[in-house]
């Protein structure tokens, strides 16, 4: 390893995004819920 490869790998380091242990959040879908609100015919 040089200090070219070390310095490429340091720097695709740094462009990575970190989530800390957390997922992406994926926003919910809307599902209709029976026996609530307005009745569906």
């Amino acid at each position: 390893m040089d200090r070219r490869t070390l310095w490429d790998a340091i720097e695709q380091y740094a462009r990575r995004t970190r989530r800390y242990g957390s997922v992406p959040r994926i926003p919910a879908q809307a599902t209709p819920v029976s026996g609530r609100g307005a009745p569906t015919t």
